[in-house]
């Protein structure tokens, strides 16, 4: 492989990944998130955590990054291009974000934040009722 420094052979690869990219479905182009597993201490306690996301949109229409089923978006973009967010993510379940074409109401990416605990939580339910 060689590289040359004018700058030729670098735009020439850019232009090639950038066909590449354009000719794949939009399903097919990942949404990413760092980390993508949240640990809290026992089961049942929330778990804080700064997610970072990260995807490619190639459409022109709005886009909009939600969780779960909390009503309204965590943020929206218009274009193409490589977008990111952070989010400080705080939950005692597992979370399921996911971007929307806003246009077509259409899901067109997904991914899930898993929350783990290192102690699970072993108390037995005491009814205060004794059968001997």
């Amino acid at each position: 492989m060689t590289i040359q420094r004018n700058g030729f052979l670098l735009a020439a690869m850019y232009v090639v990944c950038s066909q590449a990219l354009a000719e794949r479905p939009l399903q097919e182009l990942p949404l990413s998130a760092q980390p993508n597993r949240c640990i809290a201490l026992h089961e049942g306690q929330y778990c804080y955590q700064k997610v970072h996301f990260e995807w490619l949109t190639l459409g022109k229409n709005r886009y909009c990054l939600y969780m779960g089923d909390v009503a309204g978006p965590l943020a929206c973009w218009d274009g193409e291009k490589l977008q990111s967010f952070s989010f400080e993510f705080k939950s005692k379940a597992s979370e399921r974000f996911y971007i929307q074409d806003e246009s077509r109401m259409q899901i067109v990416y997904e991914v899930k934040v898993d929350v783990a605990w290192v102690y699970k939580n072993r108390r037995k339910v005491s009814t205060g009722w004794r059968l001997f």
